[in-house]
């Protein structure tokens, strides 16, 4: 079904034509002399539209009023939730509920983009052996705690009183900050952090794959690992993941930390990990090379 109004001024619609609007996923048509003309000249049913784009200003959503020719052929059809057939160019319900999740990541940056810096600074500082004053990096760190702490958040009482976290914190910084080599622990290379972790840190290894993954790091590890022995463990890895096992199956005590130091793992993070490992291991390393998706170059800006 497609409705035809007699124009398409949304400020002088009648209720019954709101009525019309808003269930038509906020898309209006009709015929014009210009579309026939168009009609006549091209062959093409083309019609005026008029619907409205949410858009995110500033932390505010706000409908924008969108207006152009439109040939049948672009239109949608289908039925809202109440059932009522409707036709549309532009999703107007699909493109809101994209807007309400970038807001709420605006709205979650203006909370913790100021603190995720004042966090990450020094704490990679620390990493590198810049800020070898002990006394300035208590300073620093019992400033963080007070800051974290008012967003719920309970940080150690020191910056390493935390072995479960800080290593967490070293595999994180490592793979955005090292340009392939790790930072704050002795290897050469992210390769060599990953074969450490699988011995040493199992319950990290997990956060490891998902920062190579959403950092676009598997195309720098790859290389690294020439004999493809971290390639294999971690085939394993997701073997045991699948099976439900809880050798590898990550520690989730850090979770409210990690999310909102490390957004741009956020959502691969917190998904199932047995799930995931049951998809990855359908997956080849080349379908896995082109699943990269540099995400954190957009995401909280």
């Amino acid at each position: 079904m497609l409705w035809l109004f007699k124009d398409v001024d949304l400020d002088q619609f009648r209720l019954s034509e709101d009525d019309l609007f808003f269930a038509n996923n906020r898309n209006a048509f009709r015929v014009t002399p210009t579309t026939v003309a168009r009609f006549q000249r091209e062959g093409r049913f083309c019609l005026e539209g008029v619907w409205l784009e949410p858009r995110l200003e500033s932390g505010t959503i706000r409908d924008v009023e969108v207006r152009r020719e439109v040939c049948f052929d672009e239109l949608m059809f289908d039925t809202c939730s109440r059932g009522i057939p409707r036709a549309y160019v532009f999703d107007y319900d699909w493109r809101k509920a994209q807007v309400e999740e970038e807001r709420a990541a605006w709205q979650e940056d203006q909370v913790w983009g100021p603190r995720r810096e004042a966090f990450e600074t020094p704490y990679v500082a620390m990493l590198r052996g810049e800020l070898a004053d002990y006394k300035e990096r208590d300073r620093r760190w019992g400033e963080l705690r007070r800051s974290f702490a008012l967003v719920g958040i309970a940080l150690p009482l020191y910056a390493k009183g935390n072995g479960d976290l800080e290593r967490l914190l070293v595999i994180g910084y490592s793979i955005k900050h090292g340009q392939g080599r790790p930072i704050g622990i002795g290897f050469e290379t992210l390769a060599e952090l990953g074969h450490h972790a699988h011995k040493v840190w199992p319950k990290s290894l997990w956060f490891y794959r998902c920062m190579l993954r959403v950092r676009g790091q598997l195309r720098t590890v790859l290389p690294q690992d020439r004999t493809a022995k971290l390639q294999d463990k971690m085939k394993r890895v997701l073997a045991s993941l699948a099976e439900g096992e809880s050798t590898f199956a990550p520690d989730r005590s850090w979770d409210a930390l990690l999310v909102r130091l490390f957004p741009e793992v956020a959502r691969l993070w917190a998904a199932e990990p047995g799930k995931v490992a049951k998809t990855a291991l359908t997956k080849t390393k080349q379908d896995l090379r082109a699943e990269e998706t540099p995400s954190w170059k957009t995401a909280h800006r």
